[in-house]
């Protein structure tokens, strides 16, 4: 190995073919272009693997928190079957699973048995009343929940569908 091959390496490693042949000394220091420093290298490159990990993480945040679409439309009312019906629906970072009571062809009620969220958990009692009102699964989010807004409005959706096939318990 050359020497001026084991100027290439980074400060913190020199192997030891590059200190036999005078790496790390005063000498291999001296041969140096002017306004060169050792202790300036390490010092410049130290912040860029955390800046790139950082820039990295949030650009994992934001492409998955991509809104989720809203998949409810306004009841069939006519077709709907008496019952208690399940429904879930995922969309990261949230998940909900609800319990939809259906009478007289008519949401009366609706149970968020499970509901994973960051920061959505004041969508559930306003979602929940909305849709009743509304009869519809295609209601306006709560703001600073939408996320989590929708995810509860397609979970409901999902338990209505189950609502025109036959009733989970009567």
């Amino acid at each position: 190995m050359l020497l001026d091959e084991c100027r290439s390496y980074d400060v913190i490693i020199i192997p030891e073919s590059c200190k036999r042949m005078g790496a790390g000394t005063e000498k291999f220091k001296k041969e140096q272009p002017e306004g060169f420093e050792m202790s300036n290298l390490s010092e410049r490159y130290t912040g860029f693997p955390i800046f790139t990990v950082i820039v990295f993480i949030i650009g994992m945040l934001l492409s998955c928190c991509a809104q989720t679409p809203i998949t409810g439309a306004p009841l069939d009312r006519a077709t709907l079957v008496d019952g208690t019906y399940e429904g879930s629906y995922k969309a990261w970072p949230n998940r909900a699973l609800v319990k939809v009571e259906i009478k007289d062809n008519k949401i009366v009620g609706i149970e968020i048995v499970e509901h994973w969220a960051w920061k959505g958990k004041k969508a559930e009692s306003l979602i929940s009343e909305r849709i009743i009102r509304n009869q519809s699964t295609n209601v306006d989010a709560v703001s600073g929940a939408t996320n989590s807004s929708r995810v509860i409005m397609n979970a409901v959706q999902n338990a209505i569908e189950k609502a025109y096939q036959r009733p989970l318990s009567q």
